[in-house]
């Protein structure tokens, strides 16, 4: 009784609060129909009724949902609604269309183009749906991946500039006035010199929006002039952040914002987004994951259960941790393990990689400064690090994909006990001896469908074997390996057309036999997490590996990558296994080397004994 009249209290004072400011709400729904949605308020009910306020840092939204199961769905749907790409039916009998839900808009008599904008931070792949080849950001870039990345965000302003200018055959705003391109001489020419003069200055006024910005988000000039495709994760993610502040959108729906970034990067991107939302500049709708920690500036959210219940209101009352399934990491496992030598490797053993005193420069830059690192058999490595600390760099000279491994002799890198360049570890070879995952590799992978003959969620499993990113003949013994690691998984895998249902796959079969480029995004982040140890390799890579997965699916992954070191009882990953195959399983796990990086304490692996911190470029802790 008492929490129903605080509740009325409070809907009275944003009433009157409403009316003083005379701000029209950002987003209405009354009594809507909400597709798979099960209840609202935790009590049965046919419609959603929901409304987000304008009343700057006393209220900010967000919606906080599972990325799978029925309660994905759910949320997918709330998100089309809120950036205009569907409307609501009326949840009555004649499901009859809903009023236009954004009222704030509606003094313009229509939507504004780009007053709504939608930042989505997952990984992208490839449209094409074809393989791209991301080690070209280690190495030599072509010319046409020579945008930088203020090329790019002046180009989503509206402003054709440098590269840009030239692949789309206009005059450049910013080219110095003596030049061609900026006096519009040859087949650039500008229409008169109205447009000229407009153009130029638009382009000033958007280079001094983002130049205002990029510092808030630790960009600086040097990052700026730095090529879109040798970015890192971290520093695309904040660059999109950029690009949606500096958009002049004047409501931004920022998906998943925190993941992939560095504790003191959402420290920071936290107090940005505060300040922001406070002054409508613009305003902002968050949507965050199950597992993530709601941050402090938020005021109401509405959540969204597996089942598709929602409830909504002040973020105290209805903002509940997901269930555990499986133990969170820490810090003070890592040091537990290594001090009791659980996960520290074999030190009788011969390192399957050791570097010495290896320091890496671009463009007079060090990127790495004298690092140091032996991994034997069994070592479980956690990487830590701030977006831009040197970790996509050390992980692509342990995996061998940057062109400067090749450079350094077995003194200063060692792979398997040989150098870079040693026949024993060609490239074809090399990649069956490891695993690899990453939000890059994610991108990279290729997505077209059956019909165009793209991969099964069979092949695209298979592929890992070789290390390749097509297809081959498989022989039973591979198949039945395949087959094993679905079996395991199956329950929460999910297609598309299963999403608003949250059902699973009917049996191991279909599943193998249905389309990758048909799953969702985290369970393709699953299926290619499978791809990376199913042929058992001697060391694994795993960076940001949960990224797009469901709190079910990547509890699942962790408790299966733990299997066989932390001490329990014999897991689910044995299941289905003969004794022969039980041993076998068990001897791989004892031995693997496994290196994960992951920003969030919570999803390292409890069988990690070994961390090794750095800082722009630098060793500054080691276990």
């Amino acid at each position: 009784m008492q929490l129903g009249r605080l509740r009325a209290a409070r809907a009275s004072l944003h009433t009157s609060i409403r009316a003083a400011t005379s701000r029209p709400p950002l987003f209405h729904l009354e009594n809507a129909a909400i597709p798979h949605a099960k209840s609202v308020g935790g009590k049965p009910a046919q419609g959603l009724s929901w409304t987000i306020e304008d009343l700057g840092k006393d209220q900010c939204w967000a919606i906080i949902g599972p990325s799978g199961e029925t309660g994905g769905a759910v949320r997918n749907g709330l998100r089309a609604l809120l950036l205009g790409e569907s409307r609501a039916r009326r949840a009555d009998q004649d499901r009859s269309l809903h009023a236009p839900a954004h009222r704030f808009l509606e003094s313009e008599g229509r939507v504004p183009q780009h007053a709504i904008a939608h930042v989505s931070f997952g990984t992208r792949p490839s449209q094409s749906g074809d393989f791209v080849d991301y080690s070209t950001r280690y190495g030599s870039i072509r010319g046409e991946d020579r945008v930088t990345l203020l090329e790019s965000l002046l180009e989503s302003l509206g402003v054709y500039t440098g590269i840009v200018a030239q692949q789309h055959m206009r005059p450049d705003p910013l080219a110095p006035d003596d030049s061609d391109s900026a006096s519009g001489l040859g087949l650039l020419k500008w229409p008169n010199e109205e447009a000229q003069r407009k153009a130029k200055q638009d382009a000033h006024a958007a280079l001094v929006r983002i130049r205002e910005t990029a510092p808030l988000l630790h960009i600086d000039e040097a990052l700026l002039q730095r090529p879109v495709v040798a970015l890192s994760n971290g520093q695309t993610r904040r660059a999109r952040i950029l690009r949606a502040l500096a958009s002049g959108a004047q409501l931004v729906v920022l998906d998943e914002p925190y993941t992939g970034l560095d504790p003191i990067t959402r420290d920071d991107i936290t107090r940005l987004f505060s300040e922001v939302h406070a002054a409508r500049h613009p305003r902002l709708v968050l949507i965050l994951r199950e597992q993530d920690q709601v941050p402090s500036f938020i005021t109401h959210a509405l959540r969204i259960d597996d089942e598709g219940h929602i409830e909504h209101g002040r973020v105290d009352e209805v903002n509940r941790a997901p269930s555990m399934v499986y133990a969170s990491g820490s810090y003070e496992r890592v040091q537990a393990n290594y001090e009791a030598g659980t996960g520290v490797g074999d030190v009788t053993q011969p390192p399957v990689v050791e570097m010495h005193n290896v320091s890496i420069e671009y463009g007079g830059v060090r990127v790495l400064n004298d690092i140091s690192l032996t991994l034997r058999p069994g070592a479980r490595l956690v990487l830590v690090g701030d977006n831009g600390s040197g970790k996509t760099t050390l992980l692509s000279l342990l995996l061998g994909d940057n062109p400067r491994s090749y450079a350094l002799d077995a003194s200063q890198l060692a792979l398997f006990g040989a150098a870079r360049d040693a026949p024993r570890n060609a490239h074809v070879l090399l990649q069956r001896r490891m695993g690899h995952l990453s939000p890059e590799l994610f991108n990279a992978f290729p997505r077209r469908s059956l019909e165009a003959g793209g991969l099964t969620v069979e092949e695209a499993v298979a592929s890992g074997f070789d290390g390749i990113f097509t297809r081959r003949k498989l022989t039973p013994e591979r198949r039945a390996r395949v087959h094993h690691l679905l079996r395991l998984f199956a329950d929460v895998l999910v297609a598309h057309e299963q999403h608003s249902t949250g059902s699973a796959f009917d049996g191991v079969e279909a599943l193998a036999e249905s389309s990758f480029a048909s799953l969702t995004h985290g369970s393709q982040a699953l299926v290619l997490l499978l791809r990376a140890i199913v042929h058992r390799p001697d060391f694994v890579v795993l960076d940001e590996p949960f990224q797009g997965m469901s709190a079910k699916q990547s509890a699942r992954a962790r408790e299966f990558l733990d299997g066989g070191v932390v001490p329990r009882s014999d897991g689910f990953w044995l299941q289905g296994l003969t004794v022969e195959e039980q041993a076998q399983e068990r001897a791989w796990r004892q031995k693997l080397v496994l290196v994960m990086v992951s920003h969030y304490h919570s999803e390292w692996l409890l069988s990690c004994g070994r961390l090794l911190r750095l800082q722009a470029g630098h060793a500054v802790e080691q276990l």
